[in-house]
């Protein structure tokens, strides 16, 4: 019985987090365009996505070792 005093609470709470979660995405138009960004994932970036090539430095500030272990 003493269980129930605190899953009954707990289920309560559980719903209430779980609907302002809602409203919340509602708020933020979250729901407005969804087959844009269901055809978005198959349109082609014109963006270069080419991986790093050796001595390209993605984090300024971050130095890169060359093959005898010496900062460049």
């Amino acid at each position: 019985m003493t269980a129930l005093g605190v899953l009954i609470p707990l289920s309560i709470l559980m719903g209430i987090v779980g609907l302002v979660t809602f409203l919340w995405t509602l708020y933020a138009r979250q729901y407005e365009d969804l087959k844009g960004a269901a055809a978005r994932i198959l349109l082609e970036d014109d963006d270069n996505d080419e991986p790093l090539a050796r001595g390209n430095v993605p984090i300024q500030g971050l130095r890169m070792r060359n093959d005898q272990g010496r900062s460049e």
